[in-house]
């Protein structure tokens, strides 16, 4: 009697961590976050690829766990400072967090590496219209927090300098 021989499939570390890391993807589409949370998570263990921390971030990031996104965020673009995905994390985190200025800072930063993504594009304007709304301008005294606004953000670290010419237009 022949037995068949088990035959066992060898493949590379980093299969596990994009298997979980497409799961993960997966399950955010379906509304499952807490599930791409742990899916993430076993990403992150299993390789250490920038782009399961921006996954798991934007996990933390739907689950209201602003300063663990903005921290994966953070670690993910000290790997890879090109992920333009992070920087979006990183962004909408500072937003959750009322850092309006830092966040639009980030979202110009991202706008300009992918002006293709209306992510950034919204972010932008919904930055925009929370450091107006913190100013306490009306829409009858936008000129007003516009002028305020012209002294805040000159002293932000990293203030793109056209940045105020977009308030302006």
């Amino acid at each position: 009697v022949k037995r068949k021989k088990e035959r066992k499939l060898i493949q590379p570390e980093d299969t596990y961590s994009s298997v979980h890391l497409t799961e993960a993807q997966r399950a955010i589409t379906m509304g499952k976050v807490e599930t791409a949370l742990s899916c993430a998570q076993k990403a992150v263990e299993s390789g250490s690829d920038p782009a399961s921390l921006v996954v798991r971030g934007r996990c933390h990031l739907l689950l209201g766990h602003l300063q663990e996104a903005l921290e994966d965020a953070r670690e993910a673009l000290k790997m890879d400072p090109s992920l333009v995905k992070a920087v979006l994390v990183q962004a909408e985190s500072l937003y959750g967090m009322g850092e309006f200025e830092r966040s639009l800072v980030l979202f110009h930063r991202g706008a300009r590496k992918r002006p293709d993504l209306t992510s950034f594009t919204r972010g932008i304007h919904k930055a925009r219209e929370a450091i107006i709304n913190a100013i306490g301008a009306r829409q009858d005294n936008e000129e007003g927090a516009l002028k305020n606004l012209e002294k805040c953000i000159p002293h932000l670290p990293s203030a793109p300098p056209d940045l105020l010419d977009e308030y302006k237009a």
